[in-house]
């Protein structure tokens, strides 16, 4: 699991989309830290406070219409990440 303090030794780009199970205040303060990085405006970072860990791979239950939205915006999102993160 990752934490704030990983945020200050983090030299490039990175995605975070937590679930309802990550620690999202952890992770927002990650988000803070990244701010004042170069590469800052590269990040991408969305919490999904719907969605449980493994919603987007293999607990994905791609039946449910809710967690079908949600695993083709986190698809797209990462798609849109990988382009501009070079």
């Amino acid at each position: 699991m990752m934490n704030a303090a990983d945020g200050k030794n983090l030299l490039v780009p990175i995605g975070i989309f937590p679930s309802q199970d990550e620690n999202v205040e952890e992770f927002k303060k990650m988000v803070s830290e990244l701010e004042s990085k170069p590469f800052a405006s590269k990040n991408a970072y969305r919490v999904y406070p719907t969605m449980h860990h493994g919603w987007a791979a293999a607990r994905a239950n791609l039946d449910d219409e809710e967690n079908l939205k949600q695993y083709k915006d986190v698809y797209s999102r990462l798609a849109t990440f990988f382009q501009n993160a070079a």
